[in-house]
C-alpha cells in the first residue's frame, strides 16, 4: 500500500479576498479552476494528475472527489 498526497491550493489574491469579504464563497472554486497558471489547484485537478500518472484508478478518484460532476467532466474531456 502506498500513501498519496492530493493537495488543493488556493492562493490569496484580491479576487479571492473580495469573494470571501462579500461572502461569495461558492464562486471560489471557479476562480481556482481558472487560476492554475498562478499555482492554484482544485482537488479534482490533483486527482486528474494522479489518474494520468497511473497512480490511481477512476474509481479511486471518484471516491475522493468533492465535486464528482466536475471530476467526471475532466475525465470525459481529457479522454
Amino acid at each position: 500500500n502506498q500513501l498519496l498526497l492530493f493537495k488543493e491550493i488556493m492562493l490569496s489574491n484580491s479576487v479571492i479576498q473580495n469573494l470571501i469579504i462579500n461572502n461569495n464563497i461558492d464562486e471560489i472554486y471557479n476562480i481556482m479552476l481558472q487560476s492554475s497558471k498562478f499555482g492554484m489547484i482544485t482537488l479534482e485537478q490533483a486527482l486528474i494528475q494522479k489518474l494520468k500518472e497511473g497512480k490511481i484508478t477512476v474509481e479511486q478518484a471518484l471516491e475522493r472527489a468533492n465535486n464528482i460532476s466536475q471530476l467526471k467532466s475532466f475525465i470525459k474531456y481529457k479522454g
